[in-house]
This record gives structure tokens, sequence and C-alpha cells, in this order.
């Protein structure tokens, strides 16, 4: 419902009290893609997130994984290799990610509520957290472990742990093709996506190792190899909390230029400036903006309207930005405070 107010203070027209009359309330205009309320415009440029794929992928993957967890462990316990067995316990770590990703897309979908507005949009970022601090202390517990070996190295079974490692590998691209597809943007299935990468690395770090060790009898091989594979997964970890962390800080995305975006909105006609603008990520692919937007001039009902659209459709196809509030701010008020006093 479209309903005349003038923002939260006190009107004036010039100098002296508050004479003019309000301008006639613009005609209703409620619809799926743009809220406005006065000089308040509210957007939801049509924001649809599908999660059935990805739900599947996930999965699938998680079936996958468990079952090769399973092998491996065996394996492990049986060839004395702390590479399978450094590769089952990545794997433990993909189980629990797969379950905690599959949950929190299950979360997302459920509507949101009087006392959470947005939903539950930020269960996939929690998810993604805690995967890629799950990634970090693994990696770390496995470096740990191999620099002991290092020093006096056992003797392992490489024909059983190379066959292991190689049915491993397979199953890991598997569900890394699989994740691949729906990954995207997604920082829930993308952390997914990291996991059973990380165990893809690990396949061809045992496999490697179980060469070497066959070939040449050099059992280094087992801890050093589970060492940089091990850096290398602490390293997609990084990068994962990285990201995760500036949504959770409500950080403007990486690919969106703020600054870039203030001088768009400042270049458009009828506009005088722009201020008190944020940007922020809701979740992955929701980014949402709200911002100030101080007028040349006083505008009519139809210029309101036509301001608002611009300036709405111009952020969504330029920089994919759906969810917009933009508060119109007409010339002759300036805010202080509370109110809203003239010049």
């Amino acid at each position: 419902m479209i309903e005349q107010h003038h923002n939260r203070g006190v009107c004036g027209y010039g100098p002296g009290t508050c004479a003019a009359p309000p301008r006639a309330a613009c005609a209703d205009d409620h619809s799926h893609t743009q809220h406005d309320h006065g000089q308040h415009g509210h957007s939801h440029a049509g924001v649809h997130h599908h999660h059935g794929g990805s739900t599947r992928a996930m999965t699938i993957a998680l079936f996958i994984t468990a079952g090769l967890m399973i092998m491996e462990v065996v394996g492990g316990l049986m060839t004395g290799s702390l590479a399978l067995l450094a590769d089952a316990g990545h794997m433990l770590t993909d189980v629990a990610a797969l379950g905690l990703s599959l949950g929190a897309a299950w979360l997302m979908q459920r509507p949101a509520t009087p006392q959470r507005t947005f939903g539950f949009y930020r269960a996939e970022i929690l998810a993604a957290l805690l995967n890629g601090l799950s990634l970090m202390v693994l990696s770390l517990y496995v470096v740990f472990e191999a620099l002991g070996r290092l020093q006096a190295p056992p003797e392992v079974e490489s024909t059983p742990m190379l066959v292991i490692a190689t049915l491993g590998l397979l199953a890991n691209l598997v569900s890394g093709l699989v994740l691949m597809r729906s990954s995207g943007e997604n920082l829930n299935v993308r952390s997914a996506y990291l996991h059973v990468l990380s165990d893809a690395l690990g396949s061809v770090g045992a496999i490697l190792a179980g060469v070497l060790m066959w070939a040449y009898g050099w059992y280094l091989a087992d801890p050093v190899l589970s060492i940089l594979i091990s850096v290398l997964i602490m390293w997609s970890g990084w990068r994962l909390l990285r990201d995760t962390v500036n949504v959770l800080l409500e950080a403007a995305p990486a690919s969106i230029d703020v600054a870039n975006v203030q001088s768009t909105l400042d270049g458009v006609k009828g506009v005088d400036h722009v201020h008190d603008l944020h940007i922020w990520s809701v979740a992955s692919n929701f980014v949402a903006l709200s911002g100030h937007v101080r007028l040349e001039h006083a505008p009519s009902c139809a210029e309101h309207q036509r301001l608002l659209a611009e300036l709405r459709d111009l952020l969504h196809t330029r920089f994919g930005i759906e969810h917009v509030t933009l508060q119109l701010e007409e010339p002759y008020f300036e805010e202080t405070g509370a109110r809203l006093e003239p010049r």
C-alpha cells in the first residue's frame, strides 16, 4: 500500500513551521517485485533459490563417501598406512559435513518467521563455517601425526594400499563431479565439495606413496605426501573460512565494487547523491542493499515511482542485487538525529 508520510520527523517547506500541505498519496502499487511506502522503496526483484539439485547431489555424495570411508578404515588398519587412515579420517568429516550441509539446505527452505525475517538463509553460511573449521583441524592433526612418522617411518603394505586408494580416488571423483555441478556460488555446497576434493587429493597422495614404497621401498613417502596434501587442504579451508566470515561480518561481496555502485546511482537523472549506502550478502546469491537517495527536486507521484523502478532495475541488471531498500529524501530536508528539519 502507498501512503504519504514525511519520513520520521517534522516536515517543513522553506523557512518557518510546517505549513505546506503534504503531497497527495500516490496510487496503490503493491507487487511481488516492488513494495513502496511513501518515500521508501523496497524491492525483491525475483529472489529465487533452488535447492533440489544441490540436495540430491549432496545425498548421492553422502552415500558414496560413507561406503568409501568404511573401506578405507579397514584397509588402513590392515596395511598400516597413515595416508589411508588420514584419508578415511577426512571422509569421516565429509560424512558429517555432507550431513550438516543437507540439514542447512533443508533449513533454508523453511519460511521466514516474525522473529527470523530473512528465514534460515544463514544456515548455509554456518554450515560452511563449521565445515571449513573441520578441514583446518583435521589437516593440522594429520600434519602432527606425519611429523612423528618422519623420524621412524613404519613399513606399509603397499599393494593393498594402492588398490584401496585407487578405488577411493574413483569414488571421490564421482562425488566431486556430482557436487561440482551444483556448487556455483553456494558456500554450503562449495564447503561439501571442498571436503570431497580434499579426499580426492588424499587418495592421490596415497597412490603416489604406494607407488614409491612399492618401487623403491621409500617409506618416508607416506608421511611426506600426507603433509603436502594436508597443506593444500588447509589452503582451501582457509579460503572457505575467509569467505564465510566475510558474509557473517556483512561485508560487501567481493564481486561488487561499492564505489562503482555509488557513482552509478549518483549518475541517475533526478538524483543529487546517495548516502548511508550498505551492501551485504544474506546468503550465497542473495545480495541486499539499502541506502538514502537525496533528490535534486521534490518529485511528483509519477516521478517518484519512475525513479524507484529505474534505481531498482539498474541495481538488478548491472550488479545482480535483488533485495533493495531505498529511502528517497527531498532536497529541502536535512536529517539530524531522529528529526528532519528544513535547511
